[in-house]
């Protein structure tokens, strides 16, 4: 029974002291912090780092599409089948759960290579510099 009453006065202390730490100035200067710290994160860590946003990651897929119909010759259907595996991926609408992951197979020399430059050129801003590709 001692035990129980320890248990339950040290709960008590504990609540008081938490209640006592949550006065208005202090939630205040705390959302004031975080919401400093997240600015100057956006402002500066994203400037000179890659960060996951728009600007890094553009997705142009009508870029993707000019640039394979004036590049890849005899290969009509690796375009088709990209475009059209790419185009839902970056819709805004169709927010994917899931990573999107294109298989290329061939011989040596069919230029599965060559294609995927096009698309790390064309999705994203540095290319194949990218650390997201």
């Amino acid at each position: 029974m001692r035990v129980y009453k320890l248990i339950i006065f040290l709960c008590f202390i504990l609540h008081c002291t938490v209640i006592g730490l949550l006065d208005p100035f202090s939630l205040g200067s705390a959302a004031a912090v975080l919401g400093l710290g997240y600015l100057i994160y956006d402002q500066t860590y994203c400037k000179w780092k890659e960060c996951c946003t728009e600007k890094e990651i553009p997705g142009n897929i009508s870029q993707l599409a000019a640039i394979l119909k004036s590049k890849v010759y005899g290969q009509h259907l690796a375009e088709e089948i990209i475009i059209k595996a790419l185009k839902p991926h970056w819709n805004e609408k169709y927010r994917p759960l899931k990573a999107l992951t294109l298989s290329f197979h061939g011989w040596p020399g069919g230029g599965k290579t060559y294609i995927t430059g096009f698309i790390k050129e064309a999705l994203f801003t540095l290319g194949g510099a990218s650390d997201h590709v």
